[in-house]
């Protein structure tokens, strides 16, 4: 080895010494990690479209605990088994019939959404943003107690309408239909039995981790909104 060689090489080291020996005397600092507040949905006029709030350190529940802690609408049809919570008339309970865990025989078929509070939460909130000088309390929210106006069992045939009455001369409706192929449409319309003009506006909110898809959706004025949601399947097939 000549001795340009060994000055390369003897500089190398000697560099990768002088780095080494400056991060042990001169450690980098520590990521500071702040907590993240709750996403919203922010309308247009400053309107702010609900989300579900749970209190820190709240227990998480077994999900067949949580799910009967609420009246339920049931969701039934050839590919999908679960139900709609009344209180904030969200879907948070779905099945995919013909998806499964694994591709061992007898696996659990794919549980797409779980309700807030159960461990892995993952549900669709329709909700409305308190807007035009709207309370938030005049408009429903995550926990409003929606009752059942028409239908029994949310099927490819049946759809299932909600209604709410804010007690102020406004009444919400909420209509959910569902057809062979995970799409679910939900139809938001507000009347409002007062004199005075109110301007509530509609939003869509997929809350935890996003595996549903939006494929269609539309607004008109703000009396009336429409949302399509999908699940897409993500499992082995059997």
């Amino acid at each position: 080895m000549d001795d340009q060689n060994r000055n390369l090489i003897l500089a190398t080291a000697l560099s990768f010494l002088v780095i080494l020996v400056w991060f042990l005397l001169f450690p980098p600092p520590a990521p500071q990690q702040t907590a993240q507040a709750p996403t919203e949905l922010v309308q247009p006029d400053g309107g702010v479209a609900p989300g579900v709030e749970v209190a820190a350190g709240e227990a998480i529940l077994a999900r067949d605990e949580v799910l009967g802690k609420t009246a339920r609408v049931p969701v039934r049809t050839e590919r999908l088994l679960g139900s709609i919570s009344l209180v904030g008339g969200r879907i948070d309970d779905i099945h995919l019939l013909d998806y499964f865990e694994t591709v061992e025989k007898g696996s659990p078929t794919v549980t797409l959404l779980n309700p807030a509070g159960s461990p892995n939460a993952y549900y669709a909130l329709y909700g409305w943003a308190p807007a035009g000088g709207l309370a938030a309390d005049a408009v429903p929210g995550p926990n409003t107690e929606w009752s059942i106006e028409t239908g029994e069992v949310l099927t490819e045939t049946t759809p299932v309408t909600l209604v709410w009455d804010n007690g102020a001369g406004l009444v919400f409706r909420r209509t959910m239909s569902v057809d062979a192929n995970f799409m679910f449409t939900v139809v938001q319309a507000v009347e409002n039995t007062t004199a005075a003009e109110v301007r509530p506006r509609c939003g869509w909110r997929p809350t935890a981790s996003s595996r549903g898809t939006v494929v269609r959706t539309t607004c008109a004025g703000s009396g009336s909104c429409t949302r399509a949601w999908s699940a897409p399947p993500t499992a082995h097939c059997s």
